[in-house]
């Protein structure tokens, strides 16, 4: 007897062609994989050859999560690897960053519930959520842990990492490191918040060294030359009238 193959010919003569005959030879034929969660990619662990493609299996083996629809390669199209497998739950075009399957590429959305929160996405400061996912809560392009003005937070400048509410002044340079509105230079203090007990905002002021000669019998160095130094704020009135 002649041996059925899949060629679309009943080879055997048993009126009985190709997949319908249970005596076919699938040496040769194609192997199909399970789309079980039919996102229309197959699995490659899955497999069954067949003259022509049963329901429920397709000629492709890249999903790498047969269980969900929503996770097959191209899943996140806004992703820097678009082509890549992702999950996209929540359909905004970026990947979970925590899958549970190991075999699913980690994307960049942190949030993968929510389709109003992923990179990028409109953050405003004041409702606890992350929705772009900067790791806090506003917007913070340039990743010094504060929010920017624009987003309601307190950053004074949001493209300069060394500029922040709390960031160390560096006098003379023009720029207004710790968001108090005033650069501090050589010749005015920043004092920071002048809500603390005791702190004004003054200013000072440094002067040359200069020498006086003590003429309060009262004081130690009576008769002696001193020098009131460094700032005028810090010399008794007596000096100060003697030195101008």
């Amino acid at each position: 007897n002649q041996t059925e193959t899949c060629d679309g010919i009943d080879n055997n003569c048993d009126q009985l062609i190709d997949d319908a005959d249970p005596s076919v030879d699938l040496t040769n034929a194609p192997v199909w994989y399970a789309d079980s969660d039919n996102d229309g990619y197959g699995n490659s662990a899955s497999t069954i050859q067949a003259c022509l493609i049963p329901l429920g299996y397709r000629s492709d083996s890249s999903d790498c999560d047969d269980t969900s629809a929503t996770t097959y390669p191209g899943a996140a199209p806004l992703e820097t690897f678009p082509t890549l497998c992702y999950s996209d739950f929540d359909g905004d075009g970026y990947g979970d960053d925590n899958p549970n399957n190991t075999s699913v590429t980690a994307g960049t959305d942190c949030n993968d519930n929510a389709n109003t929160t992923y990179p990028n996405a409109t953050d405003m400061v004041g409702d606890n959520i992350d929705q772009n996912c900067d790791q806090i809560d506003g917007v913070d392009d340039d990743g010094d842990g504060y929010a920017s003005i624009a987003s309601n937070g307190d950053d004074c400048d949001d493209t300069e990492g060394t500029v922040y509410p709390g960031s160390t002044e560096v006098v003379d340079d023009g720029i207004d490191q710790d968001c108090d509105g005033v650069d501090e230079t050589s010749d005015t203090e920043d004092t920071g918040d002048t809500g603390d007990t005791g702190d004004t905002g003054s200013t000072s002021q440094m002067v040359s060294d200069f020498y006086l000669e003590d003429l309060n019998p009262q004081s130690a160095s009576y008769g002696q030359m001193i020098s009131p130094r460094d700032y005028l704020q810090q010399v008794s009135g007596w000096y100060y009238i003697k030195s101008t």
